[in-house]
């Protein structure tokens, strides 16, 4: 048999047993076998599909093609459609390391490559992607950090919610915490290569709920007891005003402060829980003035003294409706009375010396109170002296004696008895029966 490399002419010659010859000649065309390669990724992930491309050159199209595959671990791998030009490598498994592909190329003289024609696909390591959380107890609506590793350093990372919210790339993210959540990443590999993480769970810790208790409005000079108290025992309070130098800090659950602000005022305070979620909030004591309060008399005179059985009206705040009134009296009268709650006591006729209080409170609540005195000055007692016999046209003379000490500038009244009507006049000159009285 004969290799041929290239055209060759080929001449027999036949030599009978005469000595007769004859010659012919014959020849052989060489024809150049094709020259395959095959191209595509020589490095894949597990479960990714590869497309392969054989190539061919020399021979003479048009080309066929078969193609034949096995794993590092020698088992074949069967290729579907494996006739032409491209393949599609699916499935491939990362626990097979390796896997070898081969094609052989027929051009249409039914010629084949020569040398065996192979192309090696190595699985990358699918990456562990691990997540890390600085805390995974967070303050309602604060931000977390969680930390995303295994990718490799020019890795990159998508962040899906339980729900496949896309929360983000990079590998930390700073999702705020609304609500409980579970986070997991894909991590990929500079390769191309995905790895997904477990799910985090980041819980959502609600800031304290504070219950506020004492009323809000106060007046002057009065004190108020307010308590911030919440559902967990292990809750702090810290508490100030602008007008304090400090942080007023208390450590119990229950935390009162009995305050007494001479001006509206707004108190800051700031409740911790075990966690360390805080709730900000004020409270403003608001402070009311106290109603001014005065009480009007008004007596025969105008004064604040009067007689015995005479009577006074007194009134506060000017009769005022925008007020409530309380009235009491020190000492107790059997002789007074009056309705305590109106505003005006009305034509009172104290029998003796009394100090008359008044109490007014306003829409705030606020009250108030003031005292008036009442004088009763005794009925002066007087002594008449003089003759009380005397003859028919004979003249007397009458004179009005003190009985309780002198009186202080007396008047005096004789009637008819004295025409000059002086109100001085401490006697009378009289010449007729007369019955009179002296006032």
């Amino acid at each position: 048999g004969f290799t041929v490399n290239s055209s060759t002419k080929f001449t027999a010659r036949v030599l009978s047993e005469h000595g007769c010859e004859a010659t012919a000649d014959l020849t052989i065309t060489a024809m150049k076998a094709p020259i395959a390669s095959i191209t595509g990724k020589t490095n894949a992930c597990n479960n990714q599909d590869v497309i392969l491309t054989a190539k061919a050159s020399e021979g003479e199209e048009p080309y066929q093609y078969e193609w034949s595959a096995k794993s590092f671990d020698g088992t074949s791998f069967g290729i579907s459609d494996n006739t032409q030009e491209s393949i599609t490598a699916t499935s491939l498994q990362e626990s097979k390391k390796q896997y070898t592909f081969f094609v052989t190329v027929t051009d249409k003289n039914g010629c084949s490559n020569a040398q065996e024609v192979s192309h090696v696909i190595t699985m990358d390591t699918t990456p562990k992607i691990y997540l890390s959380a600085e805390d995974e107890n967070i303050c309602v609506n604060k931000e977390a950090k969680i930390t995303a590793t295994g990718a490799g350093d020019f890795g990159s990372y998508e962040w899906l919610s339980e729900t496949d919210e896309n929360l983000g790339t990079g590998n930390i993210i700073y999702p705020t915490i609304e609500n409980t959540i579970k986070i997991k990443a894909i991590g990929t590999t500079m390769e191309g290569c995905p790895g997904e993480s477990d799910f985090i769970t980041i819980n959502k810790i609600n800031n304290p709920e504070v219950t506020i208790s004492g009323n809000k409005d106060i007046c002057v000079g009065d004190a108020i007891t307010v308590t911030l108290s919440s559902s967990n025992t292990s809750d702090t309070f810290e508490w100030w005003s602008d007008s304090e130098t400090g942080n007023y800090a208390e450590t119990q659950h229950n935390a009162s402060r009995t305050l007494s602000p001479e001006i509206t005022t707004t108190y800051y305070f700031k409740a911790y829980n075990s966690n360390g979620c805080v709730t900000d909030s004020s409270l403003t004591i608001k402070v009311n003035n106290l109603p001014e309060v005065q009480i009007n008399g008004f007596a025969t005179g105008g004064s604040s003294y009067i007689c015995l059985n005479d009577s006074i009206t007194l009134q506060a705040n000017n009769g005022s409706s925008d007020y409530e009134y309380q009235w009491s009296v020190k000492n107790a009268d059997s002789k007074l009375s009056y309705d305590a709650t109106n505003s005006t006591l009305t034509d009172i006729k104290p029998s003796i010396n009394n100090v008359y209080s008044v109490v007014v409170k306003d829409v705030n609540g606020c009250s108030n109170s003031t005292d008036y005195t009442v004088n009763i000055n005794a009925l002066p007692e007087i002594e008449l002296t003089g003759k009380d016999a005397a003859c028919i046209n004979d003249e007397i003379q009458l004179t009005v004696v003190p009985k309780n000490g002198n009186l202080s500038a007396p008047s005096y009244n004789w009637g008819d008895l004295n025409p000059s009507k002086s109100e001085t006049s401490t006697n009378v000159i009289i010449s007729k029966d007369t019955t009179f009285e002296i006032t």
